[in-house]
């Protein structure tokens, strides 16, 4: 399989007839696939479906259907923008990996994910183009891409007494501003023992750093102010953002990462205390001088920032104040270290407001798939799922006796005749 390219200095014009045809072989590959990793039916037909779609979706229009939906993966969505950029049909091939072996190759090192970690997840199973426009859904590929490119960089932070497992749970709690991801320390001292680290990805801007390390081999993709810089390298003035965002661009013609706090860009009218930390992508346009930046929250947030002058957005990456509230615990945490779409112990009401909005909009996405769920219909096809599973388990089993020499006589359930 061809792996990503690691060095952004050395990006070619992609060919478009090779990058389609990469591209189709690797769709072809999940719509040829079981579902199955290991001794665990991880994907339905319809999911290898779903996951077909988003690939040649985000292939296809990466600025309107990059989307990061109700996670806080801004991180690794924004990197999957700069990579589909120039690199479609590397993306195309990892994922194909990632789904019919649980593994994937991301800056030459084989990353494993859990395989209940890539069942898809509500949105993932909801996402459509129209639901990714309007709602700003994660499709099935971005839950793909952030499970593994987090977990890689996770993997690089290892040391000899601790690893890290990045974990996601199909429906997270209804009742709380989770997401579903939670991420894992387990001490190799003590056999293996994990310990629940954050209620998330717990990306901070160094991790940010890393990632770009891993996947293009240096810090050149990514431009945050000194203020929350710490030890690493940052701007200072409206003129460096726009020399550092389009150097970059003409250089890989990949959208810079751009580090800034939400509230200051997206909503005046709400207060930034400083934790509400979000990457997005920018362009400059040379002509124009303004800047044409994605949100990863769908295109009704992006509709805003197309367009902005460099003295808006430079505004938005200067490490505020806490304006308003008492002040917390972690406001003590130096604002290098802060999280990236923070999540517990950050109250909800520090961090971006968009989270609010989307955490609404997924309990009422639940809420009608419940619904769906309890019709006559949506019990027949669970009970026709359990009895295709329950057949595949035993004819599995007996390839694994007897081989194929023996055929098995069973015959495979028939679905109702309304599904």
């Amino acid at each position: 399989m061809n792996q990503i390219n690691l060095d952004i200095n050395q990006h070619s014009p992609v060919d478009p007839v090779s990058s389609v045809d990469r591209i189709a072989r690797a769709v072809e590959r999940i719509l040829s696939f079981d579902g199955w990793i290991g001794e665990e039916k991880i994907f339905e037909g319809e999911d290898l479906v779903k996951i077909s779609e988003s690939i040649a979706r985000r292939a296809a229009e990466p600025s309107t259907f990059v989307n990061q939906g109700f996670h806080n993966t801004s991180v690794t969505q924004a990197k999957m923008r700069q990579i589909l950029e120039t690199d479609p049909a590397g993306v195309a091939e990892t994922l194909s990996d990632l789904v019919t072996t649980g593994k994937a190759r991301v800056g030459g090192e084989l990353i494993e994910v859990e395989p209940a970690s890539l069942k898809l997840d509500l949105e993932a199973r909801l996402a459509s183009d129209e639901t990714i426009i309007n709602l700003g859904l994660r499709d099935a590929a971005g839950q793909l891409f952030d499970l593994l490119y987090t977990q890689a960089v996770w993997t690089r932070r290892r040391d000899q007494r601790y690893s890290y497992r990045f974990h996601q749970e199909e429906l997270p709690d209804r009742e709380t501003q989770a997401t579903g991801e939670k991420l894992y320390r387990l001490d190799n001292q003590m056999g293996g023992r994990q310990e629940h680290v954050y209620e998330g990805p717990c990306l901070g801007p160094g991790e940010a750093f890393l990632l770009n390390q891993i996947t293009d081999g240096d810090d050149s993709g990514i431009v945050l102010h000194t203020s929350v810089a710490g030890p690493y390298p940052g701007i200072d003035s409206e003129a460096e953002l726009e020399e550092a965002v389009t150097k970059y661009y003409a250089r890989t013609k990949r959208p810079a990462q751009v580090l800034v706090f939400a509230n200051k860009l997206f909503d005046a009218s709400y207060p930034s205390n400083g934790h509400d930390l979000h990457m997005i992508t920018a362009i400059c346009h040379g002509e124009s001088k303004q800047f044409f930046c994605q949100s990863f929250w769908g295109r009704q947030i992006d509709a805003r920032l197309n367009g902005i002058e460099a003295s808006v957005l430079f505004r938005a990456m200067i490490l505020p104040e806490r304006v308003e509230g008492i002040p917390q615990d972690y406001d003590r945490i130096p604002p290098h270290q802060r999280i990236i779409d923070p999540a517990y112990p950050v109250r909800p009401a520090d961090r971006a407001e968009k989270m609010i909005t989307l955490k609404q909009t997924l309990t009422n996405l639940h809420d009608r798939q419940l619904k769906l769920h309890s019709s006559p219909e949506a019990r027949l096809r669970k009970k026709y799922r359990e009895d295709v599973l329950e057949w595949e388990r035993a004819h599995r089993e007996h390839v694994k006796l007897f081989g194929e020499s023996i055929p098995f006589s069973r015959p495979r359930p028939e679905p109702p005749g309304n599904i």
